[in-house]
């Protein structure tokens, strides 16, 4: 059996799962007695291609992945290649990340969130690296409302009017972080991937994608701006 394997052989399982995985998260979302038996054996995958089972990577995340409100953040991402530099940003704060790439991984991200209270999934994408596992208060940036909305009307000038939606906002960041970073809600976006499939979430389907645009008020870029359009 799966079980056996895994005890007797962990090597050979674990090079199997890739293969395994979608049966097993299919039978855990489908069978509560079947989830009982198997979430003891269910891995997850990293994007160095490193497997864990829930309690090793529980482990291996908490000290440092835990926010505010207690909760430890799972970061993953869909596409090591689309989202390269978020995770390479994750990494850089000594996070890990999970490779969530299977056609079950929205709905079985939403099962193990409901399972755990303290367990929260957060795509690497989702909002700006200071932001994406809250630690403390975010240094509020220092442009007036004035200001603000004089480098939004110039931003939204610049963005498409039609298809996605785009939100600027705004963070003080550093100067050393990038100028702008375009981010996507995990929530309008798991909605939104979740009602493709299934029809009763018909008013999530039917809207477009959402995207905030983050501009870093320490840039000097941004600075820049700010002082050409103020003369």
């Amino acid at each position: 059996s799966l079980g056996d394997i895994f005890k007797n052989n962990r090597e050979e399982y674990d090079k199997k799962w890739d293969d395994l995985k979608v049966f097993i998260q299919y039978g855990m979302l489908t069978d509560e007695k079947f989830a009982e038996r198997a979430q003891d054996i269910f891995l997850f995958k990293n994007t160095t291609g490193k497997y864990f089972t829930g309690e090793e990577y529980e482990t291996l995340i908490r000290p440092n992945q835990t926010n505010t409100d207690n909760k430890i953040v799972y970061l993953y991402t869909t596409d090591a290649a689309e989202q390269y530099t978020y995770i390479e940003k994750a990494r850089s704060k000594g996070y890990d990340v999970l490779l969530m790439d299977g056609q079950l991984d929205t709905h079985f991200i939403h099962y193990l969130e409901q399972k755990n209270n303290d367990h929260t999934f957060t795509r690497v994408d989702a909002d700006v690296i200071d932001k994406l596992i809250k630690k403390s208060e975010s240094k509020e940036t220092a442009w007036t409302q004035r200001e603000q909305e004089e480098i939004r009307t110039v931003f939204n000038a610049q963005l498409p009017k039609e298809g996605a939606m785009y939100m600027v906002s705004f963070e003080s960041m550093g100067a050393d972080h990038e100028p702008v970073t375009v981010t996507r809600s995990e929530f309008m976006r798991r909605m939104k991937e979740m009602a493709a499939m299934n029809p009763g979430m018909g008013f999530y389907g039917s809207m477009g994608d959402h995207f905030t645009l983050v501009v870093n008020t320490d840039h000097p870029l941004v600075e820049g701006v700010l002082k050409a359009e103020q003369e």
